[in-house]
């Protein structure tokens, strides 16, 4: 979740932003769990849509309804979609029992391999390659990456905000 250095101090931390930590190399403003952008999909429209509970089908929010220890129906959804999203509200010890995050609500990054993308420059000579390389020459750089909470992550490259999880 860190980029790293010349040095090894790390540039950036993408977990301080879920939490706003202030760290040696830069106050962090929170990205609270309404603030992130986390898309999901739509099997019916196969378009992506907002991870948000109203959103979801009926089967995408019958799977969620599911207590993953009982495999029984206990209509706790929209609670298990809000602690996907970051919520801390029912975490810990209780009815819920949603895990007590302590460092981070970005899941662990292992085993991932972290992928930049930046302006496309590779000078490629097939047709409409051209085109599409001056229209995305602007592009925000980014790192995308896998992680242990079940999402794909893009971080912006130089500072390590997430400007969206899949």
């Amino acid at each position: 979740s860190t980029a790293t250095g010349v040095f090894g101090v790390p540039d950036w931390n993408a977990a301080e932003w879920l939490t706003g930590a202030t760290s040696a190399t830069a106050p962090y403003t929170k990205l609270g769990p309404s603030d992130r952008e986390i898309l999901s999909y739509n099997p019916i429209t196969k378009l992506g849509i907002p991870f948000l509970w109203g959103n979801l089908d009926v089967s995408q929010q019958d799977l969620l309804d599911i207590n993953p220890d009982t495999l029984v129906d206990d209509n706790n959804g929209p609670q298990r979609l809000n602690w996907l999203r970051g919520d801390q509200t029912n975490e810990g010890i209780g009815a819920s029992n949603y895990r007590k995050r302590v460092l981070s609500r970005l899941g662990d990054i292992v085993n991932s391999s972290p992928v930049y993308v930046g302006s496309p420059n590779k000078g490629y000579t097939f047709s409409g390659y051209a085109t599409f390389a001056a229209s995305n020459s602007g592009r925000t750089p980014m790192m995308y990456v896998g992680s242990n909470d079940g999402m794909l992550h893009g971080f912006q490259e130089s500072d390590g905000k997430e400007l969206f999880a899949f």
